[in-house]
């Protein structure tokens, strides 16, 4: 399984979460409209489902209602683009919302790589590692605290004021850096970026969740979308930030502050809030304290919570999202069994984005086409190949990373079919999101010392694979549990 470039799409997916942003209705009242004016853009709206127009007043009201109960029929049964049936609105909203996440993506991942050689240089290598291990531990932490606390305040403030808080705390924190470089807000700046960074992807995606998680087809098919313009901003950020490092870690900063204010305030300007007001839930400060000070339980609550079909869609989604916390576990072992210098290693990252682009780009094609159990098993079959690969050589790894192209998407039917189930058990998308954020970010605590165990325990015995040897049993498993329970 690939270390993935970007945050689990904890999606409400939420981790986490095609054609996102239109609706049945909307469907339906184009058909509508169309059969009273006569209006051939029905007829390539509806992708041919329609059979000829009817003359212009020679058909009754009965007939039309007839005729647009079968319209309704076959998109309902249609795997068409999930694109044909959004309005203008939806549509811009649907770009605003992936342009938005690309800038900030982009914003972050230009100094992704930055902490470390200079905290390096700082301290040593053992305490910079030390430092950085005890940061990413504090932040998840953190997120595991606030969590169903920011499902709350999705669920009852709505869902664009949060995610410009969280663009703007990027912000302030990569200016202040830029403006005053030193130990302190080298690691608010990566606080920031672990914190805020990850919480922007649970908003965005349950921004989506809002307007069409009654399909999961079209829902992962946008979320493969979302996430192939992550991948793209990430493998930007990652190539523009090392060319810009080499002037000094200022201007690195300061373009991340310039991107994340960009980002912001197209998002602040041109999306409106997806949560209607009528269905906004009252804020409860009583139950927000009690939701925090239950914040270790409520990391559980998604797998015993909400029924069987939900605890089972979140194991599946457990087992798929553990490689991707292997924290520095996985830049040793490219450093001492390859022998992988920064610079190569920054290659070999920006090759995962890139894969990730491809990935996320084909399943955008092949959801609507071969369903989402179909895809995520070939996904997680295709996660295999990198695993393999590392057995031989990093030339190995490089081919099985190749491969195994599909295995960044793996996640993406899991996290469209738990926001579909979670839509009709009736939780709201933002608690949802909360719980899964919650789940995911105790992974985050866990993985970074259960892959540190393996790799230690892996070169005692000769086999420092290890942590690779335990990704592909996760994957069996995953794909045995993704045959019998996804639907």
């Amino acid at each position: 399984i690939l270390p993935s470039p970007t945050p689990s799409l904890e999606l409400s997916s939420s981790d986490g979460s095609g054609g996102v942003l239109g609706s049945e209705t909307g469907a339906s009242s184009r058909v509508v409209e169309s059969l009273d004016s006569i209006d051939t853009e029905r007829f390539n709206s509806t992708d041919g489902l329609a059979t000829s127009p009817p003359s212009k007043g020679a058909e009754s009201n009965e007939f039309a209602e007839q005729h647009v109960a079968e319209v309704e029929t076959d998109l309902d049964e249609s795997m068409s683009a999930p694109s044909t049936d959004l309005d203008w609105a939806s549509r811009s909203a649907l770009a605003t919302l992936q342009s938005s996440s690309f800038m900030s993506v982009l914003a972050v991942s230009c100094v992704a790589l930055a902490p470390a050689p200079a905290l390096s240089a700082r301290l040593g290598t053992d305490r910079a590692m030390s430092l950085l291990s005890s940061l990413a531990a504090i932040t998840a932490t953190v997120e595991i605290a606030l969590s169903p606390v920011l499902g709350s305040v999705l669920d009852s403030f709505g869902r664009k004021r949060a995610m410009v808080v969280a663009q703007l705390a990027i912000v302030a924190a990569h200016a202040l850096a830029a403006v005053e470089l030193n130990l302190l807000t080298i690691c608010l700046a990566k606080a920031a970026a672990l914190l805020c960074g990850g919480q922007l992807f649970v908003i965005s995606h349950t921004m989506i969740a809002d307007l069409t998680a009654s399909r999961p087809e079209r829902l992962g098919a946008v979320l493969g979308t979302q996430s192939a313009l992550i991948s793209a901003g990430f493998l930007s950020g990652a190539i523009l930030g090392g060319r810009l490092a080499e002037r000094g870690l200022r201007l690195c900063y300061g373009a991340s502050a310039i991107f994340a204010a960009a980002g912001a305030a197209n998002f602040l300007l041109r999306m409106h809030e997806t949560l209607p007001e009528k269905d906004r839930v009252p804020f409860d400060p009583a139950a927000a304290r009690r939701k925090v000070i239950e914040a270790p339980i409520s990391c559980t609550k998604l797998l015993v919570g909400h029924g069987a079909a939900m605890r089972m869609l979140s194991i599946l989604l457990v087992l798929l999202t553990v490689p991707i916390n292997m924290g520095d576990v996985f830049q040793v072992f490219t450093s001492k069994e390859w022998g992988l210098k920064p610079r190569a290693f920054s290659q070999f990252i920006a090759l995962v984005g890139l894969i990730g682009i491809v990935s996320n780009a084909a399943s955008r094609v092949l959801i609507p086409r071969i369903g989402l159990k179909r895809f995520t098993s070939i996904a997680i079959l295709s996660s295999l190949a990198f695993p393999i690969g590392t057995f031989f050589s990093y030339g190995g790894a490089l081919v099985g990373a190749c491969l195994g192209c599909l295995a960044s998407a793996q996640k993406l039917g899991i996290m469209a079919a738990i926001a579909a189930q979670g839509t009709k058990a009736g939780v709201p998308q933002g608690q949802l999101a909360g719980e899964k954020a919650s789940l995911l970010a105790l992974l985050k605590v866990i993985g970074p010392v259960l892959y540190s165990a393996l790799y230690r325990k892996g070169t005692k015995i000769g086999m420092p694979n290890l942590p690779f040897v335990f990704n592909m049993v996760l994957s069996v498993a995953a794909l045995v549990l993704c045959q019998k329970y996804l639907e």
